[in-house]
């Protein structure tokens, strides 16, 4: 018989994976930093290919050497930038399946919230989870230690569940059959939130969709991550919300 999968344990080791990777660009960051000073000065610096060998990663320029470290620098702080964002999501999957609370001090209430970060759907626990998410059932849902609502194609709620009750707040009775984003949570409706459900739901953007927002709540701010997935039936989506 094949042990049951510990996803704690898995997500406790991606965490550590991407910290590792974290640490890496940090180091070709100095490093590449530190070619720059030189080339400015006239020094000699390594080619262009010892460069990429030695950081991993591939400059968009390479005519101009001084040009090629900088986006060589670029490409560094764009991977550490995802990597951050992976790094966050690991540790939070990771607490949620321990049961505990994923908190942080709420940033202040600005008079149009809006979204933070980028999407970005590279690499696991995201995908791994969204994945999961798509074949759950709605009734499952309440089982998730973290926030998750199924909508329809149009945005109305079809499940929401206890989790996410609790941590808004709202009653599952008072938002059933509502419209997410025109009822519920008037402040999402801006592209970087309703535009992505809304070509996901369409099928035309990504399967998966991630990215941090700041919901405004009656009782304090909340930084939250949302993924965004298509659920297990055709035409609904599932929207996971993990406080930070």
């Amino acid at each position: 018989m094949n042990p049951t999968p510990n996803p704690t344990s898995d997500y406790t080791s991606r965490a550590r994976e991407e910290s590792q990777r974290r640490d890496q660009l940090n180091q070709s960051l100095k490093l590449l930093r530190r070619v720059r000073e030189a080339a400015m000065a006239g020094d000699p610096i390594p080619s262009v290919e010892e460069l990429m060998a030695m950081t991993g990663l591939r400059p968009t320029a390479a005519d101009d050497p001084i040009d090629a470290v900088d986006s060589l620098i670029e490409a560094a702080t764009a991977e550490r930038e995802a990597v951050n964002r992976r790094l966050k999501l690991a540790k939070a999957l990771g607490e949620a399946s321990r049961g505990r609370p994923v908190t942080s001090a709420a940033p202040a209430v600005s008079a149009a919230p809006q979204p933070v970060g980028k999407s970005n759907v590279e690499g696991s626990p995201l995908v791994d989870e969204a994945d999961r998410l798509g074949k759950i059932s709605a009734r499952d849902l309440d089982g998730l230690p973290y926030g998750a609502i199924l909508l329809d194609e149009s945005g109305r709620i079809l499940s929401y569940n206890d989790t996410e009750s609790r941590m808004a707040r709202l009653p599952i009775e008072a938002v059933l059959g509502r419209n997410f984003f025109t009822e519920v949570a008037p402040c999402t409706r801006v592209k970087e939130f309703e535009g992505r459900f809304r070509a996901l739901a369409s099928g035309q953007g990504l399967p998966v969709v991630s990215f941090d927002f700041v919901f405004p709540f009656p009782f304090g701010a909340q930084r939250v991550a949302v993924l965004l997935t298509r659920g297990a039936n055709p035409g609904t989506v599932i929207m996971a919300l993990l406080r930070r």
